[in-house]
């Protein structure tokens, strides 16, 4: 197993599962991933202009350098302890307070810091009550690792709705099926919280466009967001996982279609031939259908 591949099974196994309910027995998001979420602010947090190269933090750095010095002297010499996971953890309460976001964006930015603390310090961005949302959408377009883009999507995932919609369709463009999997995990949380949250209508749409991508686990996930988003014209896309080579994308299609079209469920079910599929669990959804 590859070190990408390492870390996206890491990753996976223990952050925030979805708030909503309602997959089926399409294989689930780790139960321990809504553990560690954070306090929603009551607004939205505004987005930085992406195009500039100030919203990531660096004046903001000096400026608390020079209020703050032995907080940041402090930070800087914190070191991540390997976790039962073997992957890097920054667990110092001290990147909780508002005042180390600039910190995080400061050592993110730090070519020299190893990449698998840079990603420990993007996820822990997750759990910082300040403004870093902009930030960590601007030095997501800019990031070359992808451990560290797939812990900045992680991370986004538990912002405001807006931000969440916006990352997840940054996230669902991306090379790496490891953040395009995180993209999915976001963009379920949005569409089964917020349907009506600015940029959900683009996110639906970025959403179908990748429903034919090459990997299965974030088919899986596409088909699962687009059951949350009940939106008719997936419905197509929906109908062709259902013929999908891997039984999770089968489940989260019929899933999905159940959500969207309940009334032709059964019917779609039927003529691609889940009432006999080799995959138990798909058989068994099927029944449940035809029951209800």
């Amino acid at each position: 197993m590859n070190l990408s591949s390492l870390f996206h099974c890491l990753t996976l196994s223990f952050t925030v599962a979805l708030a909503a309910t309602g997959c089926g027995e399409s294989t689930p998001l780790s139960a321990e991933r809504s553990a560690d979420l954070p306090a929603r602010s009551p607004a939205a947090t505004p987005l930085a202009d992406l195009s500039d190269p100030s919203a990531l933090g660096d004046e903001d750095f000096e400026a608390l350098r020079q209020r703050r010095g032995d907080f940041v002297a402090a930070l800087l010499t914190y070191r991540p302890v390997i976790g039962r996971d073997r992957a890097a953890h920054f667990t110092q309460p001290a990147w909780s307070e508002p005042d180390a976001a600039p910190v995080i964006f400061h050592l993110l930015r730090d070519a020299s810091v190893p990449e698998a603390e840079r990603a420990a310090l993007a996820q822990r961005l997750r759990t910082n009550k300040g403004d870093w949302t902009g930030a960590a959408l601007a030095l997501f377009q800019r990031e070359s690792s992808e451990q560290v883009r797939a812990a900045l999507i992680a991370s986004l995932a538990h912002a405001e709705a807006p931000a969440i919609a916006q990352a997840s369709v940054l996230g669902l463009a991306d090379p790496s099926p490891m953040v395009r999997d995180w993209a999915t995990f976001g963009a379920s949380r949005v569409l089964a919280n917020h349907p009506d949250a600015p940029g959900a209508a683009t996110l639906v749409d970025a959403l179908i466009a990748g429903a034919d991508d090459d990997d299965d686990q974030v088919r899986a996930g596409t088909f699962r967001a687009l059951g949350f988003a009940q939106d008719p014209k997936a419905l197509d896309s929906l109908v062709v996982g259902l013929r999908d080579r891997h039984a999770s994308v089968r489940l989260s299609a019929l899933t999905a279609i159940r959500a969207i079209a309940p009334t032709r469920a059964v019917t779609l079910a039927e003529a691609a031939g889940l009432a006999d599929d080799e995959d138990a669990r798909v058989v068994r959804a099927f029944e449940r259908l035809d029951r209800e």
